[in-house]
């Protein structure tokens, strides 16, 4: 495990890494609108003027890092029999995540800077063939301010992708949906923060957050209709008696275990919808007759039988 953390810790400075980059080749942007250096002056000399170190500098060749951490999680999942080192491998994804999502402030101020300069100071000329200029150009000195703020802008961009390269791996490696992956974080005044370790292995212990390493089968019931439908049925079994009435301040609770037993992710409209909260919404005693059963709506299981067994007893 202590070869994975490495990677992890490695991973970990990616975005304070492309920030500092980005700062450098504002602040040589800067030089150059103001008329204090030339682009000639500042950019021949980048790395000693070795091209092959350029090249090295400006592509992406960190971000390989993500990609030795997905490879490192697949294959120790292939093999792994231990549900502890399965947590603990997805507990420091998760911090990975709110590790990023919190370096983004700076980037989110140097992005703005760059596109004022953008704005400002780059030629019409450059700004009329931006779809043809290569992100990171092949050699130096670099001949237009405009090659400098697009490389610029590159890297800063790819550094806002990052949060979600992570939960992409997550879902992809641990085979959970966004909601599932929502209910693994809580929030305080900074944002999203990865729920406490023991917390973490009790919703994991969950059949429904099970993580599935290619060797475990899904346990959910998928549901063929929409979410409204959904609604309808959990009423109607209700109503004519085959399942209890939710007790009053457990419907929360309830709405849980049911996304526990019914894979509902065929009824999201958009990949971020909050399923949960939704049917927490339909499924409110004082809310159901407006939201389930509107005008439009076409009831489907108006036909179900009442619990005649259940009235005997």
């Amino acid at each position: 495990m202590e070869e994975v953390e490495l990677i992890f810790r490695r991973a970990g400075v990616l975005v304070t890494d492309i920030s500092i980059v980005a700062k450098e080749l504002l602040d040589i942007s800067k030089e150059i609108y103001t008329g204090s250096a030339t682009l000639q002056d500042l950019t021949s000399t980048l790395h000693d003027g070795n091209t092959e170190a350029y090249q090295r500098k400006f592509t992406l060749e960190k971000m390989n890092l993500l990609n030795e951490l997905r490879q490192e999680i697949r294959y120790r999942l292939l093999y792994i029999t231990d549900d502890n080192f399965m947590h603990n491998f997805l507990f420091l994804l998760l911090k990975l995540y709110t590790e990023f999502t919190r370096s983004l402030h700076p980037i989110k101020i140097l992005n703005k800077r760059n596109a004022v300069i953008f704005d400002t100071h780059v030629s019409g000329a450059f700004k009329a063939r931006i779809d043809e200029i290569e992100i990171v150009p092949r050699s130096l000195p670099l001949s237009d301010l405009g090659e400098l703020v697009t490389l610029t802008g590159f890297y800063l961009i790819m550094a806002e992708e990052m949060p979600k390269l992570i939960i992409r791996t997550i879902r992809r490696e641990f085979s959970l949906k966004t909601d599932e992956i929502k209910a693994l974080f809580d929030q305080d005044k900074y944002g999203p923060i990865p729920v406490a370790q023991h917390r973490l292995k009790h919703l994991l212990a969950k059949e429904a957050l099970t993580v599935n390493t290619g060797t475990r089968k899904h346990s959910k019931i998928p549901w063929a209709g929409n979410l409204k439908q959904f609604a309808e049925l959990i009423t109607e079994l209700e109503k004519k008696g085959w399942i209890k009435p939710i007790p009053h301040g457990e419907l929360q609770t309830t709405v849980a275990t049911l996304l526990h037993c019914f894979d509902l992710s065929a009824t999201q409209r958009k990949e971020d919808s909050n399923t949960e909260n939704s049917l927490l919404q339909y499924l409110k005693p004082s809310e159901r007759d407006l939201k389930i059963y509107t005008k439009r709506y076409v009831r489907q299981f108006t036909e179900i039988l009442y619990n005649l067994t259940l009235q005997e007893k």
